[in-house]
């Protein structure tokens, strides 16, 4: 169910309230019908008090901010740890999704590596060669190797 204001709320009201039909309130307002629907559901069986924003659950964090800072240092010296790891390490009792949410509510998304197509990167090593203090520089274009002496 999308986030409606009370503002609209009150103009789905309104307009149910002058018997307009649920699909032209939808079609004003920019929601779905059913969205239209759960509001006007909501007043028959709460009254008033059912169009006002519910409270959450009020359950407390599990994680404190000292351990929530804890977990974003540790991201910041490894950044490719898993978040498994992460709580594990650190010995939270949270799973790692909890760990996956406060990493994505800090702004760090998709920690993975990029995979690079290895058939299209160019290689540029210099090698020294221990014998003779020479350096090799291969360079890779696909299946083709060439060898430069410097």
């Amino acid at each position: 169910m999308p986030y409606t204001s009370e503002v609209i709320r009150g103009r789905i009201i309104g307009m149910w309230e002058c018997w307009w039909p649920t699909s032209e309130i939808a079609i004003v307002v920019g929601y779905i019908e059913d969205c239209v629907r759960y509001w006007i559901h909501r007043l028959e069986e709460e009254g008033e008090n059912g169009l006002k924003t519910r409270r959450k659950s009020g359950a407390r964090k599990e994680t404190t901010r000292e351990q929530y800072q804890t977990l974003l240092d540790l991201n910041r010296r490894d950044p490719f740890l898993p978040v498994s790891s992460m709580a594990r390490n650190l010995n939270l009792p949270v799973c790692a999704c909890s760990v996956r949410n406060l990493m994505h509510s800090a702004g760090i998304h998709h920690r993975r590596p990029e995979k690079k197509n290895c058939s299209q990167m160019i290689f540029d090593l210099p090698v020294l060669h221990f014998a003779c203090s020479i350096y090799l520089l291969r360079i890779h274009f696909g299946k083709q190797c060439v060898t430069f002496v410097v």
